[in-house]
Protein backbone atom coordinates (compact mmCIF):
# COMPACT_ATOMS: atom_id res chain seq x y z
CA UNK A 1 0.00 0.00 0.00
CA UNK A 2 1.26 3.45 -0.88
CA UNK A 3 1.15 6.27 1.64
CA UNK A 4 1.50 9.68 0.07
CA UNK A 5 1.94 12.92 1.97
CA UNK A 6 2.98 15.80 -0.26
CA UNK A 7 4.89 18.86 0.85
CA UNK A 8 5.06 20.98 -2.29
CA UNK A 9 8.17 23.05 -2.73
CA UNK A 10 8.44 25.15 -5.83
CA UNK A 11 11.72 25.12 -7.72
CA UNK A 12 11.35 28.78 -8.54
CA UNK A 13 10.45 29.76 -4.97
CA UNK A 14 13.77 28.56 -3.60
CA UNK A 15 15.82 29.56 -6.63
CA UNK A 16 17.44 26.16 -6.90
CA UNK A 17 17.08 23.49 -9.51
CA UNK A 18 17.50 20.55 -7.17
CA UNK A 19 14.60 21.22 -4.79
CA UNK A 20 12.06 18.44 -5.04
CA UNK A 21 8.59 17.63 -3.80
CA UNK A 22 8.64 14.95 -1.12
CA UNK A 23 6.18 12.14 -1.58
CA UNK A 24 6.39 9.53 1.16
CA UNK A 25 6.10 6.49 -1.06
CA UNK A 26 8.12 3.34 -0.46
CA UNK A 27 9.62 2.09 -3.68
CA UNK A 28 10.49 -1.49 -4.69
CA UNK A 29 13.94 -2.69 -3.72
CA UNK A 30 14.01 -0.73 -0.46
CA UNK A 31 14.50 2.64 -2.11
CA UNK A 32 13.65 5.76 -0.15
CA UNK A 33 10.85 8.25 -0.70
CA UNK A 34 9.89 9.17 -4.21
CA UNK A 35 10.64 12.76 -5.08
CA UNK A 36 9.22 14.76 -7.93
CA UNK A 37 12.13 16.44 -9.70
CA UNK A 38 12.21 19.95 -11.09
CA UNK A 39 14.28 19.45 -14.24
CA UNK A 40 14.40 16.89 -17.01
CA UNK A 41 17.91 15.79 -15.99
CA UNK A 42 16.71 15.26 -12.43
CA UNK A 43 13.77 13.26 -13.74
CA UNK A 44 16.17 11.03 -15.64
CA UNK A 45 18.41 10.62 -12.60
CA UNK A 46 15.38 9.85 -10.44
CA UNK A 47 14.19 7.24 -12.93
CA UNK A 48 17.65 5.68 -12.91
CA UNK A 49 17.79 5.80 -9.11
CA UNK A 50 14.39 4.13 -8.81
CA UNK A 51 15.48 1.40 -11.24
CA UNK A 52 18.52 0.37 -9.21
CA UNK A 53 18.36 -2.60 -6.87
CA UNK A 54 20.10 -2.42 -3.50
CA UNK A 55 22.88 -4.67 -4.84
CA UNK A 56 23.39 -2.44 -7.88
CA UNK A 57 23.52 0.67 -5.72
CA UNK A 58 26.08 -1.03 -3.48
CA UNK A 59 28.23 -1.87 -6.52
CA UNK A 60 27.94 1.72 -7.79
CA UNK A 61 29.01 3.03 -4.39
CA UNK A 62 32.06 0.75 -4.45
CA UNK A 63 32.98 2.02 -7.91
CA UNK A 64 32.55 5.62 -6.73
CA UNK A 65 34.91 5.24 -3.74
CA UNK A 66 37.76 7.11 -5.46
CA UNK A 67 35.49 10.14 -5.90
CA UNK A 68 33.32 10.13 -2.76
CA UNK A 69 34.19 9.89 0.94
CA UNK A 70 33.54 6.38 2.30
CA UNK A 71 31.61 7.71 5.31
CA UNK A 72 29.23 9.61 3.04
CA UNK A 73 28.84 6.57 0.79
CA UNK A 74 27.90 4.41 3.77
CA UNK A 75 25.00 6.72 4.62
CA UNK A 76 23.56 6.73 1.09
CA UNK A 77 20.43 4.65 0.56
CA UNK A 78 19.37 5.87 -2.89
CA UNK A 79 21.09 6.37 -6.21
CA UNK A 80 19.91 9.96 -6.31
CA UNK A 81 21.94 10.69 -3.17
CA UNK A 82 25.04 9.32 -4.89
CA UNK A 83 24.35 11.35 -8.04
CA UNK A 84 23.94 14.57 -6.03
CA UNK A 85 27.13 13.89 -4.08
CA UNK A 86 29.06 13.31 -7.30
CA UNK A 87 27.67 16.55 -8.70
CA UNK A 88 28.68 18.44 -5.55
CA UNK A 89 32.25 17.15 -5.90
CA UNK A 90 32.41 18.51 -9.43
CA UNK A 91 31.88 15.26 -11.30
CA UNK A 92 29.96 15.44 -14.55
CA UNK A 93 27.15 13.12 -15.46
CA UNK A 94 29.64 11.33 -17.70
CA UNK A 95 30.89 9.72 -14.48
CA UNK A 96 27.37 8.44 -13.75
CA UNK A 97 27.50 6.86 -17.22
CA UNK A 98 30.76 5.15 -16.28
CA UNK A 99 29.22 3.83 -13.06
CA UNK A 100 26.22 2.47 -14.97
CA UNK A 101 28.59 0.76 -17.42
CA UNK A 102 30.48 -0.64 -14.44
CA UNK A 103 27.37 -2.38 -13.15
CA UNK A 104 26.28 -3.34 -16.69
CA UNK A 105 23.01 -1.38 -16.65
CA UNK A 106 23.20 -0.31 -20.28
CA UNK A 107 19.43 0.10 -20.36
CA UNK A 108 19.78 2.95 -17.87
CA UNK A 109 22.47 4.57 -20.01
CA UNK A 110 19.80 4.98 -22.64
CA UNK A 111 17.60 6.77 -20.09
CA UNK A 112 20.41 9.19 -19.29
CA UNK A 113 21.37 9.81 -22.92
CA UNK A 114 17.94 10.35 -24.46
CA UNK A 115 15.47 13.20 -24.00
CA UNK A 116 12.40 12.51 -21.93
CA UNK A 117 9.69 10.86 -23.99
CA UNK A 118 6.78 12.64 -22.41
CA UNK A 119 6.36 16.36 -22.91
CA UNK A 120 5.37 17.57 -19.45
CA UNK A 121 4.07 20.91 -20.69
CA UNK A 122 1.57 19.54 -23.20
CA UNK A 123 1.06 16.13 -21.62
CA UNK A 124 1.66 14.56 -25.03
CA UNK A 125 4.29 12.02 -25.92
CA UNK A 126 7.03 12.91 -28.38
CA UNK A 127 7.38 9.26 -29.34
CA UNK A 128 5.18 6.84 -31.23
CA UNK A 129 6.33 4.05 -28.92
CA UNK A 130 5.60 3.93 -25.18
CA UNK A 131 8.70 4.28 -23.02
CA UNK A 132 8.21 0.82 -21.51
CA UNK A 133 8.34 -0.73 -25.01
CA UNK A 134 11.58 1.05 -25.83
CA UNK A 135 13.23 -0.06 -22.56
CA UNK A 136 12.03 -3.64 -23.06
CA UNK A 137 13.40 -3.66 -26.61
CA UNK A 138 16.77 -2.27 -25.48
CA UNK A 139 17.08 -4.71 -22.57
CA UNK A 140 16.34 -7.61 -24.92
CA UNK A 141 18.74 -6.30 -27.55
CA UNK A 142 21.54 -5.85 -25.01
CA UNK A 143 21.02 -9.37 -23.64
CA UNK A 144 21.30 -10.80 -27.15
CA UNK A 145 24.63 -9.07 -27.84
Amino acid sequence: MVHVSEQSKSCAANGTSDVMTDMEEKLPGGAGPLREPCSSLQRKLLEISNSLSEAELTRMKLLARPKVNGFRLAKMRRGLELFKELESTGESHAYVRELLKGIRRYDLLVTLDTPLLDNTESGKSNSVFPKSCIHHFLKTWIQLK
